[in-house]
C-alpha cells in the first residue's frame, strides 16, 4: 500500500517526521509518497490543523486517515508500559491513558507518536545522557532505558500497529490490501551472520589462558602444556607465522559450508598497540582469500586503540590497507569494542564510502538498542538529515551474553535469550544480526559459546530463513523498497526499476484473482490471502494483475 505523508505547513520537525515514517513503513512492505498528485491508499498527517487543510479534506471518506498530533517538544519518554489494542500490542509512555479515537475513516492518536519513536530510532538519549564507560560507550548499564525497551522493538511494534490499522480500515470498506514480502522465497526473517576477528594467532597469552582452562577441567596435562610452549618459542625463533594464522578459520569455514551460510567477517587492519593486533593482515592473508573464495563478505573492523571511530584520517587509512589486501572495495564495518562517538562515527563512515554499519548495539546487554529490527538510515543530528549509509543493528553477540564481564548467562539461559530474539524478529519480518568471534570455534575457554552458536544454527534450519551477508541483505532491502505497486480500477501494477529475483507480495480482502498466463508468476492461496510470486523481475519490467472483488 502507498501512504501519503503530510504535515502542518509550519511544523518544525518535518524532516524527522518523514524519516521516521519512511523507516517504519518500509519495514512493513509498504511505500510512501510526499505529494497528493499521485496515487495513494492512506494518509498519515502530522500536526494539529488537519481540519483547516482544505486540499486534504476532500479525501475524507475516500481513504483511511491517521492523524498524529504535534506537541512541539523534544521531551524524552518517561517510564513506559505495554498496552494491548485492537491492532496489536504496543509500548507507550506511562502518562498516556488513551491511545486513539475513531471517527468514520479518521483515526486520531492522542499523543505525539513521532517524537516518541524518534527518541528511540535516532538514539536521542545521547543528547540527554553523558554517562560513558571506560571505553567511552553508553552501555545499557549507564542508559536510562528499561529492560522492556531493550527486549521489545518498539518502532516495529508501532509499524505493525499501523499495518493492522490500515488492513482493518480497508477491510471494513471492502477494499483490497496488499504489501511486499521483504525477503526471497517468502522468508519470514533474515539473519546476518557476522564474525569479528579480534585474534588471528595463538600468542603466549592465548596458550596460557587455554592451558588454565584445560587444567581446571582436567582436559590436558602439564606435559602437553610445556610441549606447546616449547613449540610456540621454537616457531617464533624460526620466524614462522603460518602455524599461528589459522586460529579456528578451518573450523568455521567447514561449518559454514555444511550449513550453507554466507557470513560477514570484519577484519582489523589497525596495527595500534594493546587492544589491536600487530601484523594483523599478514597473519590472516591466506585465510582472508579462502573466505572470499567461499563467497563470504569482508568488512572492516575499525581499530579501537587507533580511535578510528572518531578520526576519519585513521579510519580511511585502515580501510585503504584492507582494500589493498583483499583487492576489492570494503562497504561494511563494525567498530572494535563497539567504539562509537555520537554525532561523529556515522559521518566518518559515510564520508569514507561505507554503505553498511553494524556497530549499534550494547556491549553489556543483548537486545534492540535502537528499538528496531530492520535496516535503517541513521539520523545525523548536526546535519539535520538521514545518513546515506544503512545500519544493521547488532542484536546478539557471544561475549555480551556469556562473558563474565557482562551478562554471564549459562548455556540454557543463553539459548532462551536466542529463542526470544529470533521469534521476536521473525514476528516483524526483520533482520537478526548476530556476532560470534571466530576464536570460539573449538576453543576450550569458549566451549559453551561455541555450543550456543551450533544450537542457534541448528534451530534456524527448521525455518524459512534468508541467510546472507550484510551486503546482500542491504542490497535486497533497497531493491524491495524500489519496487512500486499501484492500482488502477481492477488491476494491480507492479514495476521495478532494477532486476530482482524471487519477488512476492500478499493480497488480502480480495475474493478472486484471475489466473495469469505468464511463465515465472504463480498465485498461491493461503487462508484468506493470496501470495503472488514472481521468479524474476527484470529492470523496468511491468506486471499487471487483474482481480475480481
Amino acid at each position: 500500500m502507498t501512504f501519503f505523508l503530510c504535515t502542518d505547513s509550519d511544523i518544525h520537525n518535518k524532516r524527522e517526521f518523514n524519516w521516521i515514517c519512511e523507516e517504519f513503513i518500509y519495514s512493513t512492505g509498504h511505500q510512501v509518497i510526499h505529494s497528493e498528485d499521485t496515487f495513494f491508499d492512506a494518509i498519515i498527517y502530522y500536526g494539529n490543523n488537519f481540519k483547516k487543510n482544505k486540499k486534504l479534506n476532500q479525501f475524507i471518506g475516500n481513504v483511511p486517515i491517521l492523524l498524529i498530533p504535534n506537541n512541539n517538544n523534544n521531551n524524552k519518554p518517561n517510564h513506559v508500559k505495554v498496552k494491548n489494542t485492537n491492532f496489536g500490542k504496543i509500548i507507550v509512555d506511562k502518562t498516556i491513558n488513551w491511545i486513539y479515537n475513531d471517527n468514520k475513516n479518521i483515526t486520531s492518536l492522542e499523543f505525539d507518536l513521532i517524537t516518541f519513536l524518534f527518541y528511540y530510532l535516532a538514539e536521542e538519549e545521547y543528547l540527554f545522557n553523558e554517562s560513558r564507560d571506560k571505553y567511552g560507550r553508553l552501555t545499557f548499564n549507564l542508559s536510562e532505558k528499561e529492560r522492556i525497551e531493550l527486549e521489545n522493538p518498539i518502532v516495529n511494534m508501532w509499524a505493525h500497529w499501523v499495518d493492522n490499522w490500515l488492513n482493518h480500515e480497508l477491510y471494513k470498506n471492502n477494499k483490497i490490501f496488499y504489501k511486499k514480502c521483504l525477503w526471497p522465497n517468502q522468508a519470514k526473517i533474515a539473519i546476518s551472520f557476522s564474525h569479528d576477528i579480534d585474534i588471528v594467532n595463538k600468542d603466549f597469552y592465548s596458550y596460557w589462558k587455554t592451558f588454565i582452562y584445560y587444567l581446571i577441567n582436567r582436559e590436558t596435562s602439564i606435559r602437553n602444556f610445556i610441549s606447546s610452549i616449547f613449540k610456540y618459542f621454537y616457531l617464533r625463533v624460526k620466524g614462522s607465522k603460518s602455524t599461528f594464522n589459522n586460529f579456528q578459520f578451518d573450523n568455521i569455514r567447514n561449518f559454514h559450508k555444511k550449513h550453507k551460510i554466507k557470513a560477514t567477517f570484519n577484519i582489523m587492519s589497525s596495527s595500534a598497540n594493546l587492544l589491536d593486533n600487530e601484523n594483523y593482515l599478514e597473519l590472516a592473508k591466506n585465510n582472508i582469500n579462502d573466505l572470499l573464495g567461499d563467497g563470504h563478505e569482508i568488512g572492516l573492523h575499525g581499530g579501537y586503540e587507533s580511535k578510528s571511530f572518531s578520526n576519519i584520517k585513521v579510519f580511511l587509512k585502515e580501510k585503504e590497507i584492507l582494500e589493498r589486501y583483499i583487492k576489492r572495495s570494503v562497504v561494511s564495518t563494525r567498530q572494535h569494542y563497539l567504539g562509537f562517538k555520537f554525532n561523529k562515527t556515522f559521518l566518518i563512515h559515510e564520508n569514507s564510502g561505507i554503505q553498511i554499519d553494524s556497530t549499534v548495539g550494547y556491549p553489556d546487554k543483548a537486545g534492540f538498542k535502537s528499538c528496531f529490527s530492520h535496516p535503517y538510515q541513521p539520523w545525523l543530528f548536526e546535519e539535520h538529515r538521514k545518513s546515506s549509509l544503512h545500519e544493521l543493528p547488532l542484536i546478539l553477540m557471544d561475549g555480551t551474553m556469556m562473558s563474565k564481564a557482562y551478562s554471564n548467562l549459562n548455556l540454557d539461559e543463553a539459548k532462551e535469550m536466542f529463542l526470544h530474539y529470533f521469534n521476536t524478529v521473525k514476528k516483524f519480518n526483520g533482520v537478526l544480526t548476530i556476532n560470534w568471534h571466530q576464536r570460539i570455534f573449538s576453543e576450550g575457554p569458549y566451549k559453551k559459546w561455541m555450543q550456543l552458536y551450533y544450537f542457534a544454527v541448528d534451530y534456524i534450519s527448521n525455518y524459512n530463513v534468508y541467510k546472507a551477508t550484510q551486503q546482500d541483505i542491504i542490497k535486497r532491502y533497497k531493491a524491495i523498497k524500489s519496487v512500486n505497486i499501484s492500482m488502477q480500477k481492477d488491476t494491480i501494477i507492479i514495476m521495478s526499476p532494477i532486476s530482482i529475483d524471487s519477488f512476492s507480495f500478499i493480497i488480502s480482502n480480495s475474493l478472486n484473482i484471475k489466473p495469469l498466463e505468464k511463465s515465472g508468476i504463480s498465485i498461491i492461496k493461503e487462508n484468506e490471502n493470496y501470495v503472488i510470486e514472481i521468479t524474476k523481475m527484470n529492470a523496468n519490467d511491468i506486471v499487471r494483475l487483474t482481480f475480481e472483488n
